[in-house]
């Protein structure tokens, strides 16, 4: 069997109402096959077509009205536990760890479906929110959500990279650097990943204290009156 082999697959639960277990695909049970029911955009079960049990299905998703691409050009509007399926392998292309938030509602065998999501990890920036030109400033990543080891990479953008994000520039948690006179601001971005996979990101936007805006780290104008 190609799931053996490492291959994912994600499979329709089915649309008769009934145990998916009595027809195939849907009663494939392995655990690189995720098999999915539908509910609406309520996260109501669609008690009119949906196959049901668990298992073999892993996760609900939206499978009633769903807009999709339709032969000869054009779209539909569509329902069938087929609707998901094609999406929930993008999420597993997307990220390898999954996660769930709450579960469906109505469920016909009174086991709720876990309603499927991307795994995603909190990051935060922590540091100064503006420097002087010159002053130098420190700035460090947190993560939660994710298990194992992190790792990180910083990028920066300002004036003089034309808002153009350039890096990475550290592979640690934090990141030093100082207002440059050529900046008038300063952008940092952390990717950072989690030894489960887990991927997540943050942007801080660092203002120089005393530069004209805009004008490309000149020092602000001082009235010598004032």
């Amino acid at each position: 069997m190609a799931a053996n082999s490492g291959l994912k697959f994600t499979l329709s639960a089915g649309n008769d109402e009934d145990d998916s277990n009595n027809y195939s695909p849907g009663r494939v049970e392995h655990s690189n096959v995720w098999t999915v029911s539908a509910y609406d955009i309520n996260d109501v079960f669609a008690i009119s077509f949906s196959n049901f049990g668990n298992p073999p299905i892993e996760y609900g998703g939206p499978g009633v009205n769903i807009l999709s691409l339709w032969k000869n050009g054009g779209t539909n509007a569509i329902s069938g536990t087929s609707m998901f399926a094609p999406h929930l392998a993008g999420l597993l292309l997307a990220a390898s760890t999954l996660d769930t938030d709450g579960t469906v509602r109505g469920d016909l065998d009174q086991d709720p479906d876990p309603i499927v999501v991307s795994a995603v990890l909190d990051v935060s920036i922590s540091g100064p929110n503006s420097l002087a030109l010159g002053q130098q400033g420190t700035w460090t990543a947190s993560a939660t959500g994710g298990n194992g080891s992190y790792s990180y990479k910083w990028y920066y953008r300002s004036a003089d990279t034309n808002n153009q994000w350039n890096g990475p520039v550290s592979y640690t948690n934090s990141y030093s650097t100082q207002m440059y006179s050529f900046d008038d601001y300063l952008d940092l971005r952390v990717d950072v990943v989690a030894g489960n996979g887990v991927e997540g990101s943050s942007i801080k936007h660092v203002a120089c204290s005393d530069c004209e805006p805009g004008g490309g780290g000149r020092p602000l104008s001082v009235d010598p009156n004032n």
